[in-house]
């Protein structure tokens, strides 16, 4: 049986900006794609595990 599954973005849910957001440092929002951890969803690739 094929399983699919999907990764929907933090940004999806989160309409507007809210004020204060904490953000990343410089560095690491350079190493993450974003500057705010709210939106940040690391992908794990459930292909290949185990092997």
């Amino acid at each position: 049986m094929l399983v699919k599954t999907y990764v929907v973005p933090p940004n999806q849910y989160i309409t507007f900006q809210p004020m204060n957001l904490p953000q990343f440092s410089l560095q690491e929002a350079l190493r993450k794609g974003t500057l705010w951890p709210a939106l940040y969803s690391p992908y794990e690739s459930k292909c290949g595990k185990g092997r």
